[in-house]
């Protein structure tokens, strides 16, 4: 034998608001008058919040390039972090900014990989693979440039394959 809870006054709701209100009164949007509930769980412009002007977005989009160009320089290792952190914040609210942050992190992971590599062709050929590291970076900045001055145009610019294998999309 079970026990269950006696059934609320018929004045009450089952959490013991007066009345069986809503905790806000009659009318009250959870959701701040943005849109409510959208199929797949997003409000209007996703969960971010609201969608991104043309040129925010491309302000974003440049900054998903330029930001791991400057971390290519400064923190090496951790130059995916700037295109990560932009693709977290904008992948619902921008297309065109999740796609120019997902091309930088692309970049900047497929980097990685090709550096490790190379680091263990230079241990293995003692200094012979440094060419192909240098080879490497350079080949990063300059295609990060590329990238970040079509983000700053507007227009959808796609890495090679060969340099940024496509993890994310």
């Amino acid at each position: 034998m079970s026990w269950t809870p006696p059934p609320p006054p018929e004045d009450q709701d089952p959490h013991g608001r007066p009345g069986g209100q809503p905790p806000h009164g009659p009318g009250f949007d959870p959701y701040g008058g943005q849109g409510g509930y959208q199929p797949g769980g997003f409000r209007q412009g996703g969960f971010g919040g609201p969608p991104v002007s043309p040129s925010e977005e491309r302000t974003w989009g440049m900054l998903a390039h330029l930001g791991s160009l400057i971390a290519i320089c400064v923190l090496t290792f951790f130059n995916f972090v700037v295109p990560l952190v932009i693709y977290l914040m904008y992948r619902d609210r921008s297309a065109f900014v999740r796609h120019n942050a997902a091309q930088a992190l692309n970049l900047t992971l497929t980097g990685l990989v090709y550096g490790a590599i190379g680091g263990v062709v230079t241990i293995i050929t003692c200094g012979v693979g440094i060419v192909l590291l240098l080879a490497l970076f350079v080949a990063q900045i300059v295609f990060l440039i590329m990238a970040a001055t079509a983000a700053n145009r507007g227009e959808w610019y796609r890495y090679p394959q060969w340099i940024a294998y496509p993890l994310f999309t």
